[in-house]
């Protein structure tokens, strides 16, 4: 990926487990399919700003040190399949990097490193709670999270990908 400079750049990832083609933003499957997610105020995919000569690949790994865990279990990025979308944020447009990864082994336990107080401690949660509005989700990453489990979900699990897109529908996001 070719490294550039980004004053309000954002980067969040994919992650596929390496067990089931089943997908979320910077989301980590369990072996049940739970998605990572961490928060304080509300709870978000794992991710942040580009930093000045970060390119999005070097912020991805470095907002993965620190609001997941360690270099252990730092996923390994599919370039060819970077997602690209324009938002208009307080300040004024930037780009999300939306960058598909795949876990180098199984997901290895977690834990908050880096940034204190910058979030939550990464929980497993389950797609049935974030629809039943049991987990307050931030709103562009409900967009991501319906976009993700309606694609490759669909081959894998028709109930899940069911409520994706009723939940998708009910809430004006186009799929």
């Amino acid at each position: 990926m070719e490294k550039e400079s980004l004053g309000l750049g954002m980067v969040s990832g994919i992650c596929f487990s390496t067990r089931k083609r089943v997908a979320s933003v910077i989301v980590v499957q369990d072996e049940s399919g739970k998605p990572l997610v961490n928060g304080q105020c509300g709870w978000g995919l794992p991710g942040g700003k580009i930093e000045e000569g970060e390119s999005p690949a070097d912020a991805l790994f470095r907002e993965w040190k620190e609001e997941v865990g360690t270099e252990e279990n730092i996923p390994i990025i599919d370039e060819d399949s970077v997602i690209v979308i324009p938002r208009t944020g307080d300040e004024g447009p930037y780009k999300q990097y939306l960058i598909p990864v795949r876990l180098g082994s199984s997901p290895a336990p977690l834990r908050k490193t880096g940034c204190p107080g910058e979030t939550g401690p990464p929980t497993w949660i389950s797609l049935q709670d974030i629809t039943m509005g049991e987990i307050p989700v931030f709103w562009t990453h409900w967009e991501i999270i319906m976009y993700y489990w309606t694609r490759p979900l669909a081959r894998y699990d028709k109930e899940a990908a069911f409520i994706a897109t009723h939940l998708a529908k009910k809430l004006g996001i186009e799929l």
